[in-house]
Formats: structure tokens, C-alpha cells, sequence
């Protein structure tokens, strides 16, 4: 078994404020993957939790 090295790998990066699209935009990008490639999503969340545990904007 032989081992490919990985010289160059795409990424995106989507960030903007709370509900400009950003899931809308991440869930076409996945969508529209071609089956023969694999994908990654990292996830960072900012801001503090409201009362009900969910994220929002920290105010």
C-alpha cells in the first residue's frame, strides 16, 4: 500500500455575522461535492451560550 503525500489541499473558509447564510452557503458547497472526493468541516463557534445553552451573539 502506497502512500500519496498531499502537497496541496483546497479549502474554503466562509465566516461573516450571525444569519448572512453562512449554513445556506456551507450546505450547497456539500451538496454540490462530487462523490468521488472527501470532505471536512471544521466548525468554531463563537460568542457566549443565551439562556436556553444555545450560541449567540455575545451582548
Amino acid at each position: 500500500m502506497s502512500r500519496q503525500r498531499i502537497t496541496d489541499v483546497p479549502t474554503n473558509l466562509i465566516s461573516g455575522f450571525l444569519g448572512v447564510g453562512k449554513t445556506t452557503a456551507v450546505r450547497a458547497l456539500l451538496n454540490g461535492a462530487p462523490a468521488n472526493k472527501r470532505w471536512a468541516v471544521l466548525v468554531n463557534e463563537f460568542g457566549q451560550p443565551d439562556r436556553r445553552g444555545r450560541r449567540g451573539r455575545g451582548t
